[in-house]
């Protein structure tokens, strides 16, 4: 088995089991996210990852290099310990709600791949990432998350 076919295995068949064990009023292990922040999140940034917001430039800004590097490099997220800062509005109604959104976002994002295997998604943080480079990220990305809330005992694979 591919790592990107361990990827997709991970995204659409175990995060949906581990979300089963995630409750509302699970405690981080870091940060200052709820668990619905937290499920909002990852549905927010795995939609967004399929959107294009208009053309990429002709080069890459050093920012959106710096991204793709380090999706490239495998490095895990750091832990982002600060207890600073605003956490934005809950955008679901309900836990129950951001559970379902997380799991939707990571069907849409392999579904719109299926239908347009040329897609070309376009990020003004991100950069333009391939199909394989958006599976690498957030398998990473959740798998940070849920080390975060105790589904994962480690980010590593």
């Amino acid at each position: 088995m591919t790592a990107i076919d361990q990827y997709k295995m991970f995204l659409t068949q175990q995060v949906p089991q581990m979300l089963e064990g995630l409750e509302a009023d699970t405690k981080p292990g870091w940060g200052m996210m709820t668990a619905q922040h937290m499920l909002e999140h990852l549905a927010k940034i795995t939609k967004s990852s399929i959107k294009s917001y208009g053309s990429p430039p002709a080069e890459p800004t050093e920012g959106q290099q710096k991204f793709k590097a380090f999706v490239n490099s495998g490095i895990p997220f750091r832990k982002n310990d600060s207890k600073k800062g605003k956490l934005d509005d809950l955008y679901y109604g309900t836990f129950e709600e951001a559970k379902s959104a997380v799991v939707e976002a990571v069907n849409r994002f392999f579904k719109a791949f299926e239908q347009n295997p040329d897609l070309q998604p376009y990020n003004p943080i991100m950069g333009a990432l391939s199909f394989e480079e958006l599976q690498s990220f957030h398998h990473r990305h959740f798998r940070h998350h849920f080390v975060q809330f105790g589904l994962l005992e480690t980010a590593d694979v």
